[in-house]
């Protein structure tokens, strides 16, 4: 009979080496449930242990285009894959995440405390509706065009932005933010309402001086 050659031990070694995968690299599915924190990143125990992080730690997410945010880490229930992650739709968003998830990295990040962030509010047809009645096509009267001046005036004052949406929502918790990133927040005064704010600018407090 003809002779076979028998296989090195470097080929069965190469053989049987299952390819590598960056503990860092993610899969994520996007949870839309309303009532689901904005900020939060959920991962298994075993990614965490993999990554170095821990339940509360702020890290930082990469996403499609190198779209990047920050988020909160949360564990999953028992069970969860270690290569599985679930974000809200707010940082699927933010990350060019398309509705079903997609692929992410995530990193440890060393956030520091912010001693003042800028939010613009972001137009909804509401806003830009208002704003044409106020400018008048002819077919209305004086008063229901003043109506339309005066709701779309009131729902982009500042004070009223502030005191309703952005001071209710950073007060007595830690909110990681990334310039660049759309927040939705929802409304103190009526929960049925949400606004989008673009975080435009963020100021880092000063490190604390070393010197008595």
């Amino acid at each position: 009979g003809g002779a076979t050659e028998a296989p090195s031990d470097a080929a069965d070694a190469e053989a049987s080496e299952e390819p590598r995968v960056s503990p860092n690299l993610l899969h994520a599915s996007v949870d839309d449930d309303a009532e689901r924190d904005p900020t939060v990143v959920e991962i298994s125990a075993e990614a965490m242990d993999a990554l170095g992080v821990v339940k509360g730690d702020t890290v930082r997410l990469t996403g499609k285009q190198r779209r990047r945010t920050l988020a909160i880490v949360k564990a999953a229930p028992a069970g969860a894959a270690p290569q599985d992650a679930v974000v809200s739709k707010a940082l699927a968003r933010n990350l060019r995440l398309r509705d079903f998830g997609g692929d992410i990295t995530l990193h440890a990040a060393d956030a520091k405390q912010g001693a003042e962030v800028t939010l613009s509010p972001v137009l909804d047809e509401d806003d830009e509706d208002e704003g044409d009645d106020a400018a008048g096509d002819g077919d209305g009267d004086g008063e229901a065009d003043g109506d339309g001046d005066a709701k779309a005036a009131a729902a982009l004052d500042p004070e009223t932005l502030f005191d309703d949406f952005v001071a209710p929502y950073f007060k007595g918790g830690f909110r990681p933010v990334h310039v660049g990133d759309v927040i939705s927040i929802q409304s103190a005064s009526d929960p049925d309402v949400s606004r989008d704010f673009v975080v435009s600018r963020v100021v880092v407090a000063a490190e604390p001086s070393a010197e008595a």
